[in-house]
């Protein structure tokens, strides 16, 4: 039968390596869309909402050059702006026709993940020799493992929460650049190691230009020289390689059975030479650099220019308390990484009780000691055992912005998607030499490759599983609740759902009721339990049962008036005015909700933003409910504290004029044009007065009041 195929012309196209590389690609992308389609189709959730959907400098019409800076600079995270997602979300929202359809959006999302997934294939590739510790590594080797690792990290199901959350695009197109700089720093290290030309000006341009361009999608792109330095700690020693050829046949080692020709044109990496006392000291400066100045510039961020630790004000937890649970945290990532079982997985893991000290809980303790042998382990063994020290030195730095010092939350997966890197290789490589272990015989390639398509097939079941509770948002709510029934979070927006959408208050009210016992000082929860509640049923729940605690009024006002406001407390104060305003039922609460606005209003953490929306949203329900004196009254003093801010007059002289206090109304606007002379709001604004005031005196012809 090979005689045959050798005759004809079908063989030659057979090894074309154009037409494996289609294929390869063809059915990459084919599996990953297949894996995430349910999700593709997915609800925006909680950040998007903020960052995108509300945010109305991302909404652009055309495609001018001031929309488009109107799009890079929509975004007020960090001090680059994240001007590439912004921008990109921007585009989105432009070639959509608007933000109905979330396709295009996680359709873009799953594009940088496929690219970033064929970066890591080139990476894989370069280091695969010195990963596995042999220098002679074949082209089928290196694409083989590299290929696996690729797929196991690209079908993985902690990545869904990264592809479809919209909002997350910052970190994949961070890391994006981070992974084309790596690829392009190792290529030139490879041929400083092989003194080949160009090696210094690859790695000079891998790492600066990763990082620049990183930097503008997310901030943790700052750790792309660490990656680096991994790299070469690990990976890159200062003398020969061993120069043989293994005679296992298993992938890990693999000789190809192929021809002299052959083996000699597939052996890549079995020319490394010891670098000269002038290259190893050029190499020190280059990483005196690139590690030194980066890590004491961000520092003087961090500390000097802004106080982080004033973030945890507006936290549930002090600076002690995350750096003592984060211990544990980073063990509870590998646990998803190596155990992926999806209903442990979450978009919320506030049910992951608080390391109040180093032996409460006792695992704390147990994780810090774990981590120091790790850390002990990965810089003493990093000889004998490469792999180790690589997956975990790159772990922890991947996680050292996002899971150390800084107030963000404590848990979110996404922080996994270049660290998690580092531990798939491990899993990987260890697969592989447990294969090495078994007899050897003429199927031991069969074996691994087939134990290896077990994993991604199951790996591929799990994130399609995973991705069908992102598929609407009544799925990943109830998913949510169901797997993390002590999360707060989560079963307020399970209340929420019940609430809002289906419009059931009395299958709502358990869920608040859980979220504001877990968490009975998140106001958020207490609000939106108080508004599913009559206020005379909660005078009888006073005398009743303990439940009064969660419902007691004065209580919620205290907490908006003396304590810093979480992003969900703000939401459920939002949700809650919003009902009041439009929505009949929830008129009995009127006064309580003016009572909230006001102590909020008067909350020493408050930043101006919130103060000037939520003043609007107050002086909106007054005006709603004819209470014009009272509207008059908020927006006076909202006005007297905050006199440049234009909105505030255009309110003052709308109440006014309700009031058909004309004159004053007028003498509000003569004050805003002096101090917003060319705007053009304000003159719309004053032209409508005038109108106003032009029709009241054709209607009462013998009034006083002037043109």
């Amino acid at each position: 039968m090979s005689m045959i195929f050798a005759r004809t012309k079908i063989l030659p196209f057979l090894r074309h390596p154009l037409l494996w590389l289609s294929m390869a690609l063809g059915l990459f992308a084919l599996l990953l869309t297949l894996v995430y389609w349910p999700a593709l189709h997915g609800p925006y959730v909680f950040d998007d909402q903020l960052n995108i959907t509300e945010n109305p400098r991302v909404a652009i019409r055309d495609l001018s050059v001031r929309s488009i800076l109107d799009a890079m600079l929509s975004n007020e995270s960090g001090p680059f702006k994240r001007m590439l997602p912004a921008l990109s979300f921007g585009l989105n929202h432009y070639f959509a026709g608007g933000f109905h359809d979330t396709f295009p959006f996680k359709l873009t999302n799953l594009v940088i993940h496929a690219i970033n997934g064929l970066l890591l294939f080139t990476l894989c590739r370069q280091i695969w020799p010195r990963v596995i510790h042999q220098s002679t590594a074949s082209n089928l080797q290196c694409n083989l493992s590299a290929g696996i690792v690729t797929l196991i990290w690209t079908l993985h199901p902690l990545q869904i929460s990264t592809v479809a959350y919209v909002v997350q695009r910052m970190t994949s197109m961070s890391a994006l650049f981070v992974l084309l700089g790596l690829c392009i720093f190792t290529a030139g290290r490879n041929r400083l190691a092989r003194r080949q030309n160009f090696a210094w000006p690859m790695m000079w341009g891998g790492i600066v230009g990763g990082t620049l361009l990183g930097l503008i999608c997310k901030e943790n792109a700052i750790l792309l020289p660490l990656f680096a330095a991994v790299i070469e700690f690990t990976l890159f020693e200062r003398i020969p390689f061993a120069r043989q050829i293994s005679a296992s046949p298993t992938l890990s080692q693999l000789p190809e059975r192929i021809g002299e020709s052959d083996k000699k044109r597939n052996l890549e990496c079995n020319e490394y030479k010891t670098l000269t006392r002038t290259e190893l000291r050029d190499l020190k400066k280059f990483y005196a650099v690139f590690l030194f100045f980066p890590i004491i510039a961000a520092a003087y961020y961090l500390f000097i220019l802004h106080d982080i630790t004033a973030g945890y004000v507006v936290r549930p937890f002090t600076f002690e308390q995350r750096i003592f649970t984060e211990l544990r945290i980073l063990w509870f990532y590998l646990y998803l990484i190596f155990i992926p079982v999806i209903d442990h997985m979450g978009l919320y893991h506030d049910d992951i009780a608080l390391s109040q000290g180093l032996f409460d809980p006792i695992s704390t303790f147990f994780a810090l000691l774990a981590w120091s042998i790790v850390v002990f382990l990965a810089i003493y063994q990093r000889r004998q055992w490469p792999v180790f020290s690589f997956a975990a030195l790159w772990y922890l730095v991947g996680h050292s912005l996002e899971s150390t010092v800084i107030p963000l939350e404590l848990v979110m997966e996404h922080r996994n998607y270049v660290a998690g890197i580092g531990p798939i290789l491990f899993f990987a490589v260890t697969l592989f030499k447990l294969m090495d272990g078994l007899p050897r015989y003429g199927g031991n390639n069969f074996i691994a490759l087939s134990l290896m398509a077990i994993v991604i097939i199951v790996l591929s079941i799990a994130s399609y599983r995973r991705a069908e509770y992102w598929q609407s948002n009544e799925s990943l709510i109830v998913s949510e609740a169901n797997n993390h029934p002590l999360s707060a979070r989560s079963q307020y927006l399970l209340g929420e759902l019940r609430y809002k959408v289906q419009i059931d208050s009395s299958a709502a009210y358990p869920h608040y009721l859980n979220a504001a016992k877990l968490e009975p000082n998140e106001v958020g929860y207490l609000i939106m339990l108080n508004m599913m509640t009559y206020p005379k049923l909660v005078e009888q729940t006073k005398h009743e049962n303990s439940d009064y605690f969660y419902l007691d009024t004065t209580r919620i006002t205290q907490l908006l008036r003396e304590k810093p406001i979480s992003a969900w407390g703000y939401r459920g104060l939002d949700v809650a005015a919003r009902c009041v305003k439009n929505n009949p039922i929830c008129h009995t609460h009127i006064q309580p909700m003016r009572d909230w606005l006001n102590a909020l209003l008067q909350n020493p953490w408050l930043h101006e933003d919130k103060r000037i929306y939520f003043t609007k949203i107050l002086f909106d329900i007054e005006m709603a409910m004819r209470m014009h004196q009272q509207a008059l009254e908020t927006i006076i003093a909202a006005r007297e504290s905050r006199p440049d801010i234009l909105p505030f007059y255009l309110m003052n002289a709308a109440v006014l004029t309700v009031l058909e206090r004309f004159e004053e109304a007028m003498a509000i606007m003569q004050q805003a044009e002096e101090k917003f002379p060319s705007d053009a709001d304000l003159k719309t604004a004053t032209v409508k007065l005038q109108q106003e005031i032009a029709r009241f005196r054709q209607t009462n012809p013998d009034s006083d009041v002037k043109p």
